[in-house]
């Protein structure tokens, strides 16, 4: 599946085009780390989150993390950014590396978020939850 991510970003020419792909640049700023949205990779399996942010933080080369985007294919804000920007990636260790920490602060700002409302919420909301964590049309 990667290989067909991959392919959706081919190399242009057509300054429109590079503009519009890089304007996902603040739109993923803005997600994971000025105004955090809570639970971004939601429908994801955190502990695969984290594995890929690992891979991109240690600086594996991207030909060997890309094979790991399945894990965030839902985020398509996630997943655009890391096609157009793993050359460069694969270029710089800094930049590599602060992908990766915004990757762990998100996933961290939602445990925390989790934990506040686990804490001060009341039984009744706690219960509504449970009752609604696994649905079916048999139970609606």
């Amino acid at each position: 599946m990667w290989v067909a991510l991959i392919d959706a970003f081919p190399p242009t020419t057509n300054v429109r085009v590079q503009k519009d792909r890089w304007r996902k640049v603040p739109l993923f700023v803005s997600a994971l780390l000025a105004e955090p949205a809570f639970n971004v990779f939601a429908g994801c399996d955190t502990n695969r989150v984290k594995e890929l942010a690992l891979a991109i933080m240690e600086g594996e080369p991207s030909a060997q993390w890309r094979r790991l985007l399945d894990r965030i294919q839902p985020v398509v804000l996630i997943s655009e950014l890391l096609l157009l920007a793993f050359r460069a990636m694969d270029s710089s260790m800094d930049l590599a590396r602060a992908v990766g920490e915004l990757f762990f602060f998100s996933d961290g700002t939602v445990a925390e978020a989790l934990f506040k409302w686990e804490a001060t919420t009341g039984e009744d909301a706690k219960n509504f939850r449970d009752y609604w964590h696994q649905t079916s049309p048999e139970k609606i």
